[in-house]
């Protein structure tokens, strides 16, 4: 009679341990965390400024800052392991920094930036769908007028010239879709000391060129959206 009991007792836990089991809600798939890995290409704009420590003829040092806006486009490829990300990225701008300065009662000088390009290695710490990160490159620039004059505007030295320096910088993505994403970054970039030859085509006769001898270090600020390619 015992052995009857447990056994019907053994049968009724097993019926309703089935049945407690086939009453629970089944488990959620997992979803796995955003995928980094891919190609991007997207634009951005933003505002930036340059440093100019500036030596003319004659070992007259001073500053000249310029700030402006710039805007352009980007692209790159990153690869993800784990929650690390891994990438490098081209971006260029068009810009429009403007600065000037005066040397002393007559004379001033003067610089335009219109050209930014980098090439950069990155390196992310992805949470899900945001990306903090790291930057560090070489930078390249382009100042399409560098002048030096009389402050009355007659007998202008002018001039221009390209740069190659390095540069390095922060930033956060976020992927609001899974195909697109924003970003927001700061660059740093120092273009080290580089002499500008200039020549003065109003000047009578024909003197000689004047070399302006501009270090150069440029920060900006950009906001970018980026179309990624899974």
């Amino acid at each position: 009679m015992l052995k009857k009991i447990a056994l019907m007792a053994a049968m009724t836990l097993t019926l309703a341990g089935n049945s407690t089991a086939a009453d629970l809600p089944s488990k959620a798939p997992y979803i796995s965390a955003y995928n980094w890995t891919g190609c991007s290409l997207g634009v951005h704009g933003g505002g930036g400024w340059t440093q100019n420590t500036t030596t003319v003829p004659g070992a007259t040092v001073f500053g000249m800052r310029a700030p402006g806006w710039l805007g352009g486009g980007q692209a790159g490829c990153d690869y993800q392991v784990d929650s690390w990300v891994f990438g490098f990225e081209g971006q260029f701008s068009a810009a429009d920094m403007n600065g000037h300065a005066a040397i002393d009662n007559v004379s001033v000088a003067s610089i335009h930036l219109n050209e930014i390009a980098t090439g950069t290695a990155r390196i992310g710490y992805a949470i899900d769908r945001v990306l903090p990160y790291a930057k560090a490159g070489f930078a390249w620039a382009n100042s399409d007028k560098v002048n030096l004059g009389a402050s009355n505007g007659l007998n202008n030295f002018v001039g221009g010239g390209s740069a190659l320096g390095w540069t390095a910088g922060v930033g956060v993505e976020v992927a609001f879709l899974p195909n697109w994403s924003w970003k927001v970054e700061y660059d740093h970039m120092d273009l080290g000391v580089n002499g500008y030859t200039l020549n003065c085509p109003t000047c009578g006769g024909a003197p000689p060129p004047a070399t302006l001898d501009v270090g150069q270090h440029i920060d900006m600020v950009v906001l970018g959206l980026n179309y990624r390619f899974h």
